[in-house]
């Protein structure tokens, strides 16, 4: 910003060069005038501009914000639904398995005109089949009361309290998904040993370990998920 303009000196005994400084003192004065309101102006307007942009830029965060917190809230609400169809595809695999096992054992055993009987470890494909539907069920089917979330923590800045409340849902959804993981974990495992054992039936397999290596295996089926359900 440029300094205004120095006045004239007092009259001179010249009128007309008084007068002639008086003018151009009056237009230096306009025109000073003139670049400050402009200036003015332009601060004006660049300060609207940048609230203009810093409001565009709070949207568009706000905007983003609530994508996230209900993409967060729509995931927790849909492991819900995963756990439970997780069980059921447990449940409905171990006894369409059970089913085409048995009638396995049907066809090759009690086909024609001699009957046969099973060997006795062609139960073990069917406990942990069954192990496997019986616990699968017993995580959609047995109620029980689950733990208490507390409520979100109270805050004096609202976005952190929204991302309080976002986690708090978040947890209580998670605590009752995981309420009951140890039976889906242990259906888990118990499918995927009783698949394992399938062939038991039709492979030459006596000793000792037709007991020890199921028992190991049931073992693991009920003790590895006391770890994996808290993972």
């Amino acid at each position: 910003m440029t300094p205004w303009p120095t006045p004239p000196d007092p009259p001179a005994a010249n009128t007309k060069k008084a007068e002639l400084e008086k003018i151009l003192f009056s237009g230096q004065v306009e025109a000073e005038v003139a670049e400050r309101a402009w200036e003015a102006s332009e601060r004006t307007r660049n300060d609207a501009d940048t609230l203009t942009r810093d409001a565009a830029a709070w949207a568009a965060e706000y905007a983003l914000e609530k994508s996230i917190h209900d993409a967060r809230i729509e995931v927790a609400k849909g492991s819900i639904d995963r756990s439970h169809a997780g069980a059921e595809f447990i449940r409905n695999a171990a006894a369409g398995i059970a089913t085409i096992y048995a009638a396995v054992l049907g066809v090759t055993y009690g086909a024609g005109d001699k009957v046969e009987q099973a060997p006795a470890r062609a139960i073990i494909p069917a406990l942990f089949l069954g192990v496997a539907l019986v616990c699968a069920a017993a995580y959609v089917a047995f109620l029980t009361r689950g733990k208490t979330v507390p409520a979100p923590a109270a805050h004096n800045s609202l976005r952190v309290y929204q991302e309080n409340r976002v986690n708090t849902f978040v947890g209580w959804v998670a605590a009752y998904a995981f309420r009951r993981a140890y039976a889906l974990h242990a259906a888990v495992l118990s499918l995927a040993f009783g698949v394992a054992f399938l062939p038991v039936p039709f492979i030459d397999w006596s000793g000792w370990t037709v007991v020890v290596i199921p028992t190991a295996c049931l073992a693991a089926t009920l003790l590895v998920p006391l770890k994996t359900r808290s993972m």
